[in-house]
């Protein structure tokens, strides 16, 4: 007897075992190749020290600061990872909020490590996020990159005109203001602009105060990391 509605010749569906294409096997193999280069890079930059030396290093910061760092370094990498949110949200790409912010802290995080940063920024987002084009993954790259130094730039400003860390460079701390808020003034009143053949939309006045509010915490919750994993014999001011 035969299963009901099936031919008398029917045959089980055999999986799709087409021989993978010449982009599938670039795309498979550039991952090991980056990795390899990255590894002999790190192995150059880090001859000259030596385990005993980290050793000692590290065995100097007490448990409630590693912890501390610890904490502050996973609050500097969530907020990092908004960036990402509001790029996407910008260029309207449709990607979830949640896989954004993660797949913006892993791009960061693995950028920052291996050097090269837009390039292996680009990279590692185009391959943790299924459907990015390579060209969507590079312009989103390119936003956080510039979003974030611009926000740097602002924040550096207030820091310089509200402490005393760089006495006498008040003019420069006035004139990154002026330029934040010429930036801000540009994107209300002309938020598109031509270049050539390019035409250039300016994040929204949301989107620039989401940047420059998660730049702010970033920032200051990695200086606190870094303060509390350096030695207290450097005396450095939190400030």
């Amino acid at each position: 007897m035969h299963g009901a509605g099936l031919p008398e010749n029917a045959m089980p569906a055999l999986p799709d075992l087409r021989a993978p294409t010449a982009a599938g096997l670039v795309r498979a193999a550039l991952p090991f190749a980056i990795s390899l280069v990255c590894l002999q890079l790190l192995a150059d930059r880090l001859s000259a020290l030596t385990l005993g030396d980290l050793w000692e290093q590290a065995a100097r910061i007490g448990p409630v600061h590693w912890a501390g760092a610890a904490a502050a370094t996973f609050l500097s990498f969530r907020a990092l990872g908004r960036y990402d949110a509001v790029a996407h949200r910008h260029f309207r790409t449709g990607i979830d909020p949640h896989r954004a912010r993660r797949a913006g802290a892993a791009a960061i995080a693995f950028s920052q490590t291996v050097g090269a940063g837009l390039v292996s920024g680009a990279f590692a987002r185009w391959r943790l996020i299924p459907g990015l084009t390579p060209v969507m993954a590079v312009r989103i790259a390119v936003f956080v990159a510039v979003s974030f130094l611009l926000a740097l730039g602002l924040l550096l400003s207030l820091a310089v005109l509200l402490t005393s860390v760089a006495p006498g460079f008040a003019w420069a701390g006035w004139s990154g203001l002026f330029l934040s808020l010429g930036l801000v003034a540009l994107a209300f009143f002309r938020p598109t602009a031509n270049l050539g053949r390019w035409r250039l939309r300016l994040p929204s006045l949301p989107a620039l105060g989401a940047i420059a509010f998660w730049s702010l915490v970033d920032t200051a919750a990695a200086g606190l990391a870094l303060w509390l994993l350096i030695p207290a014999e450097a005396a450095l001011d939190p400030a």
